[in-house]
């Protein structure tokens, strides 16, 4: 938005589609932790921070091959 790029979930949905992107939900890797490829499998995850101002929200995006924070 700051960039003045505007976009709306079903778009970003779409997009995300075609680019074979899809969110798997629950234990879909069954405790098998050992990637053989990077950028193959995601895991994320989100929790809030209590501060004297409220609540402030942190979500990561980690790699499984590298272990590296994506986002």
């Amino acid at each position: 938005m700051e960039l003045g790029v505007t976009s709306c979930p079903n778009w970003v949905a779409r997009l995300a589609r075609l680019a074979g992107i899809r969110a798997g939900i629950g234990n879909t890797l069954d405790r098998q932790f050992d990637i053989a490829e990077p950028d193959t499998v995601w895991i994320s995850d989100i929790t809030y921070i209590k501060t004297y101002e409220g609540f402030v929200y942190l979500a990561v995006v980690i790699d499984l091959y590298s272990r590296k924070l994506i986002g």
